[in-house]
């Protein structure tokens, strides 16, 4: 049996929408001109705030190069480290507080009060020993859209058509 060349053009609408997921870009946010006491803060990470998750964190600053961040549930309190292990005693530790949350609508956000660079006294980065500094940063992050591929979307459709009555479907037994 054949489709309608209607229900064709409407078959292929439906597959069109379902096959498309909504989604939100993740960020990328830059450090622009931000330096505390002397020690300058260079490089960027990719935030996606729907999901509270970096990835490609490149930050340095005071020697220390930081691969791994964390966020505050207000999307304002950062944590950078310069490892990932069950035991972050001695790691380098950069903290920032942002003056506004980072949403997925990027933008430039000033830094509050509050930026600390030192090493980690304990295995979860709980007391900071010996900042390099302890005040606010001056400039900011910047934010913009990063262009993420979408998976190629491969959708087989078959569409459900009944026989006519007459007919029996293979694999079913007429009703006797």
């Amino acid at each position: 049996m054949t489709l309608r060349p209607l229900s064709r053009v409407l078959a292929a609408l439906v597959l069109g929408l379902c096959s498309s997921a909504v989604q939100a870009l993740p960020i990328k946010w830059d450090f622009v001109a931000v330096a505390a006491a002397g020690f300058d803060i260079i490089g960027s990470f990719v935030y996606d705030a729907d999901l509270a998750m970096f990835s490609t964190v490149s930050v340095a600053s005071g020697g220390a190069l930081f691969d791994f961040a964390t966020v505050s549930a207000s999307d304002t309190f950062l944590s950078f480290i310069s490892g990932l292990g069950p035991d972050l005693t001695g790691e380098s530790v950069l903290r920032l507080t942002l003056l506004a949350p980072m949403t997925n609508a990027g933008g430039s956000i000033a830094f509050d009060s509050g930026g600390l660079l030192g090493g980690s006294l304990d295995s979860d980065c709980r007391t900071i020993a010996a900042p390099l500094f302890s005040n606010p940063p001056t400039g900011s992050i910047e934010g913009a859209t990063v262009p993420v591929p979408e998976p190629t979307t491969i959708a087989v459709f078959r569409p459900f058509v009944r026989a006519p009555p007459h007919q029996q479907l293979p694999g079913r037994e007429q009703p006797g």
